[in-house]
């Protein structure tokens, strides 16, 4: 029975007519009110069940804690349980039920302290609480003690797919995969849970791999399950990852649903946003105008910003705020990077004044951009107060200003607060040194670098790569390895005379190298987003779209060249 109000009226009958109620009445009642709503009314129910103290069983006290559980009564369910502990005996399912309600409200340690008291009560955990109980370590970030009770308990597939997702927050996709082997030699089939955490392990490799995704989603396939739209969120990770917009264009032929779920719609927005795709963004969200949820406003916003598309951005935020959208802390975000790209820092200042007015709080993030967009308008000395001494991402925005403005005292100032924070931070370092070159000041960046030597800091390689009928091909920078590339760097060699010859200047000062002007103008010319531009050019028509993609960020004379 789940009709509360008809078991409520059935209730009252029997009372009335005084027909005897035994433990399976009472519990009964208690739980159809539960599970219609009606939460308060099984609360109501237990009262009344308390006048006959012979009669409340364990099963009628769960059903109270499931009451209280269900109204996210963390003091009513406490003060149930130990009143419980005296007038009746837990069992596996009282554990469950507060063991869970505690980690939903994300009190893990009480939830962990209440697992481990199972034993004194001489009850023995069964699968349930043993899975809860995983999920409490794993909230707690103890992975070592999580995987030692893993590896003694006995498991299902929840188990795995608990410690799948725990082994993805590590980053440790290699071990994904080696747990579905171990899963599957023990006889238990994979669920499309555990397929999805699968092929959301694609997206932390090094270098992501639709393809292998998609072997895997086929496997799954093969199997007899179907997807969801779990599932289609993870494909699309990888797809965004893999930054192949023809990839995303696979993934949402494949999707059989209609009408799309915000959700799954909001998820396709963020992948081809990835990609660079705007109009793919814009099309989505004009196709979906009925069912747009505030997370689809924001993806949009966030889109027009990415290409300084000023108009659009204002244009969607003030529909957000005529249509009461809901606004968060990351619709802000979006709104301020838009005009902090388009160097207006004064109206990401104006934002953040709003903020109050709109029931929100300003977040570090969000002073992060007001720094970054003040170090982009050259107003160092306002970026600076903005700083919070101990937010090292702060000092190495603030950072990123002194490299853009050649400001080496400040940087050297900076450093010292970003080392007192991070004493590994290679960027800083790495900034530093590029600063000093490039204002001729070649003894002090040899000298920045000698200091990352000493302390076995290395520098990231740079590296770009572009996507070319599906094929992904990547270039480092200086790269002598690629089997074609001296025709590529006498292409690229070629290509910059050419547009040397119709204006364009070098400029030589993001070669941090101790060389001559002419010789810092060749090595431009192997920076790796060159050298990735010159190959997609002789791989595709003239007039084809190349989207190409850094893992840090692009050399100032490439951005102009």
């Amino acid at each position: 029975m789940d009709d509360g109000p008809r078991v409520m009226d059935l209730f009252k009958q029997m009372q009335s007519m005084r027909v005897p109620m035994d433990n399976v009445t009472w519990g009964m009642t208690m739980r159809s009110l539960i599970k219609s709503g009606d939460a308060a009314g099984a609360i109501d129910i237990f009262q009344n069940c308390r006048l006959q103290s012979n009669l409340r069983t364990p099963d009628i006290w769960n059903s109270l804690l499931m009451a209280h559980a269900s109204l996210k009564n963390l003091d009513g369910l406490h003060q149930s349980f130990s009143e419980m502990l005296r007038f009746s005996s837990p069992n596996q399912l009282t554990f469950n039920i507060v063991i869970t309600c505690l980690t939903e409200a994300g009190r893990f340690s009480e939830a962990q302290s209440l697992f481990q008291s199972m034993s004194t009560h001489r009850i023995i955990p069964d699968q349930i609480n043993s899975n809860s109980y995983l999920v409490v370590l794993a909230s707690l970030h103890k992975y070592d003690e999580m995987r030692s009770f893993f590896d003694g308990m006995s498991r299902d597939a929840i188990s795995y797919n608990i410690l799948m997702e725990a082994l993805i927050d590590q980053k440790k996709p290699e071990d994904v995969f080696l747990l579905l082997d171990q899963m599957r030699s023990h006889g238990i089939s994979p669920t499309i849970r555990t397929w999805a955490s699968v092929i959301r392990c694609y997206a932390q490799m090094s270098h992501p791999s639709f393809k292998d995704a998609m072997h895997r989603f086929q496997e799954m396939r093969m199997s007899g399950i179907h997807a969801n739209d779990h599932m289609w969120c993870a494909m699309l990770l990888v797809a965004g990852h893999d930054e192949d917009d023809a990839a995303v264009q696979s993934v949402e032929a494949l999707i059989d649903q209609s009408p799309m779920s915000p959700v799954l719609v909001t998820s396709l927005m963020t992948a081809y946003l990835q990609c660079g795709s705007y109009e793919d963004v814009e099309r989505l969200f004009k196709e979906h105008a009925e069912t747009r949820d505030s997370l689809m406003w924001s993806c949009a916003l966030s889109c027009y910003g990415k290409f300084r598309m000023i108009h659009q951005v204002e244009s969607i935020f003030q529909e957000m705020k005529d249509k009461k959208i809901p606004i968060d802390d990351i619709t802000i975000l979006s709104y301020m990077h838009a005009y902090s790209h388009a160097l207006n820092p004064d109206k990401v200042i104006q934002i953040l004044d709003s903020l109050p007015a709109m029931g929100l709080k300003a977040t570090p993030e969000h002073v992060a951009v007001i720094i970054d967009a003040l170090g982009r308008s050259g107003r160092l000395d306002e970026a600076q107060r903005w700083v919070d001494p101990t937010n090292v991402i702060h000092w190495m925005t603030l950072m990123g200003a002194c490299r853009l403005m050649k400001d080496e005292p400040r940087a050297r100032f900076v450093l010292n607060k970003i080392v007192a924070l991070d004493p590994t931070n290679v960027a800083g370092h790495v900034l530093l040194a590029n600063i000093q070159s490039s204002i001729g000041e070649m003894h002090q960046a040899d000298r920045t670098l000698a200091i990352m030597k000493e302390k076995n800091l290395h520098k990231v390689a740079g590296m770009s790569w572009l996507t070319i009928d599906g094929v992904r091909k990547t270039f480092f920078a200086q790269d002598d390895q690629d089997p074609d590339i001296q025709k590529i760097r006498a292409f690229t060699k070629e290509t910059a005379r050419k547009v040397q010859d119709a204006g364009y200047i070098p400029d030589v000062s993001w070669v941090s190298k101790n060389m001559t002007d002419e010789e810092k103008a060749e090595d431009l010319c192997g920076h790796s987003e060159r050298l990735a531009a010159s190959y997609g050019l002789m791989h595709t028509p003239p007039g084809k779209l190349l989207k190409i993609y850094k893992n840090l960020r692009v050399c100032g004379d490439c951005h102009n060249y």
